[in-house]
């Protein structure tokens, strides 16, 4: 007995399958790669929906991630330096900024830029004054994703669900089951607004 080939991919959805690998917005990678922008967001689900299509995102990220040479552990270790990011730990105990050799690695990996400006302020001293800007790459966005990675959040979240409902007769308390019982078939819960 022999098992069915899987049918190969069509030219578009090879082409949201490299666009998608770019940053993972199945939305985006679908307009790149050519389909309609109106629906983007809906066909970008159902291509992810399909067994063919998420093998060739594996495959094509382990390709990827082979060519710089990074491993999911690299990658997880720099998301948990970001995550875990304190910007105290640039300064000495008077409050000083350490030079930047002497930072830790574990906030360096954090640093996504600095910034020296060089200025005269008008205070007569003739002294010209250097401030350093320093920003941190995206924490929240971090533990985001290190969230997702330890699936800590659902894949896609339920999308919102408007219910109409035409009720005539009908007392508050009423209408309220009737509500909490179509939400409940979709798996949701009524929450009470006020």
């Amino acid at each position: 007995m022999t098992t069915a080939k899987p049918k190969p991919l069509s030219r578009k959805q090879e082409l949201f399958v490299a666009e998608y690998v770019k940053d993972f917005n199945a939305t985006q990678a679908c307009i790149r790669a050519g389909y309609g922008q109106r629906t983007a967001n809906r066909t970008g689900s159902e291509l992810l929906s399909h067994a063919v299509i998420q093998d060739a995102i594996r495959r094509r990220s382990e390709k990827v991630l082979e060519r710089v040479d990074v491993e999911t552990t690299d990658i997880i270790r720099e998301l948990a330096r970001i995550a875990g990011s304190d910007l105290r730990m640039l300064f000495n105990e008077k409050g000083d900024l350490l030079p930047m050799k002497e930072w830790p690695d574990e906030i360096a990996a954090a640093v996504a830029s600095v910034e020296v400006v060089m200025k005269n302020a008008m205070t007569g001293d003739g002294q010209v004054d250097r401030v350093l800007k320093i920003k941190l790459w995206d924490k929240p966005k971090a533990l985001e994703m290190l969230a997702r990675h330890k699936a800590l959040f659902p894949k896609d979240p339920p999308a919102e669900v408007n219910v109409n409902v035409v009720v005539t007769q009908m007392s508050t308390s009423e209408l309220e089951a009737r509500a909490a019982s179509l939400l409940e078939k979709r798996g949701l819960r009524l929450v009470k607004a006020g």
